[in-house]
């Protein structure tokens, strides 16, 4: 497990997934990209069984996550698109491996739909106020699998490189 925090520990010199040259940072970062990729593809087709099952099953404030979710899906219809992936840090903690990579992400309301500025798109990358944002997510590896386990805050506006 060490040796694996250390092969992430150097993706910070190559933070851009297609930049990275060890084969096992790659695989790692291949393998986070396709669970967010996945977590993207099934908020996109309202699939809320879908998006749970990219996520840890100790997500913080899972509750009331799923009545946001749902709440979510049955007032938007909107397209959430992966932009760009950064490595950002990772570490060993008592669960296992955890990995911080900064996402960059495109939302596009679905047809000429106005959607209302609410207290949840202020600290949401579901819905967020603008139409290309970037966060920190913290993933974790549960038996061999990265999976989603929070947003860290601070979604902020970013420009499509």
């Amino acid at each position: 497990m060490l040796k694996f925090i250390a092969v992430l520990c150097l993706c910070v010199a190559a933070s851009h997934v297609h930049a990275a040259e060890n084969p096992r940072q790659k695989k790692e970062m291949q393998a986070i990209r396709a669970v967010i990729e996945e977590n993207f593809r099934t908020s996109n087709n309202e699939d809320f069984s879908g998006v749970m099952a990219t996520m840890t099953p100790y997500i913080p404030n899972r509750e009331p996550f799923e009545l946001e979710l749902t709440q979510f899906f049955e007032d938007t219809d909107v397209y959430i698109r992966l932009v760009d992936l950064q490595f950002v840090s990772a570490e060993m903690a008592d669960h296992g491996p955890v990995a911080i990579v900064r996402v960059t992400q495109e939302t596009l309301t679905k047809g000429d739909e106005e959607l209302p500025y609410s207290e949840f798109r202020t600290r949401s990358a579901m819905l967020p106020p603008w139409e290309v944002c970037e966060f920190d997510l913290v993933m974790h590896k549960i038996r061999g699998k990265w999976l989603v386990h929070k947003i860290t805050g601070n979604v902020r506006e970013a420009q499509l490189p």
